[in-house]
């Protein structure tokens, strides 16, 4: 239903939302409890090193594969807010709809 990432970026899938019928309060419960599993992960997994400086650089952004590409699109969102010079998506299989979504940007 929804995506997150570091710094506050969110992508929720409208159409999956409203066909179940789930609410903004739960969506928010929900990115709440998710939000604090991703801080946990990522204390884990930097293990008290910093955020790499991604500033001017290329970025590659890797998945193992995108069913609804909302992983890929919050990724992409976030990295794009620290300014990077290009990002570049790399994943070996996505549905067409899917892949048709992350057609490049210019900003």
């Amino acid at each position: 239903m929804a995506a997150i990432a570091p710094g506050g970026v969110r992508v929720v899938n409208g159409r999956v939302v409203e066909t179940r019928g789930i609410s903004a309060e739960e969506i928010e419960r929900i990115a709440a409890e998710e939000q604090g599993e991703l801080e946990r992960r990522e204390r884990e997994d930097r293990d008290g090193r910093p955020m790499p400086d991604v500033r001017g650089r290329t970025v590659i952004l890797v998945d193992d594969g995108l069913a609804t590409g909302s992983s890929m699109r919050v990724a992409a969102i976030a990295v794009r807010k620290i300014d990077p010079a290009r990002i570049v998506v790399a994943v070996p299989w996505a549905l067409a709809p899917r892949a048709k979504n992350l057609r490049p940007r210019s900003t």
